[in-house]
């Protein structure tokens, strides 16, 4: 192995642990906090791409690289918002059952 191999892989790895990717296991993640937020509102990755007017598989392959700011903040409005409107639902949904009980 000759010897500008080690400074070779250093300076990769410099490269990848300055980005802004997310590294799990072996595969990079982009947009992660997004993913946690989407998760942590119950809503799903269509249910957002509805709310931007834009398709699933649109979303999908813009989220595959890390967004621009103001693509992460209009993502994340769309979140919220549709987040509201599943926990509304979902509170609905309970009040509706407990009344059956």
């Amino acid at each position: 192995m000759p010897k500008m191999w080690g400074h070779a892989f250093y300076q990769v790895y410099v490269t990848l642990a300055s980005t802004t990717t997310t590294m799990k296991g072996a595969v990079a993640v982009n947009n992660e906090s997004i993913r946690e937020e989407m998760q942590k509102n119950g809503v799903a990755q269509w249910q957002v791409a509805d709310e931007l007017g834009i398709s699933e598989g649109t979303l999908s392959r813009k989220m595959r690289y890390e967004l621009t700011l103001e693509d992460k903040r209009r993502v994340l409005k769309a979140i919220a918002k549709v987040g509201k409107a599943v926990g509304k639902s979902q509170k609905r949904l309970f009040e509706s059952v407990s009344r059956e009980i």
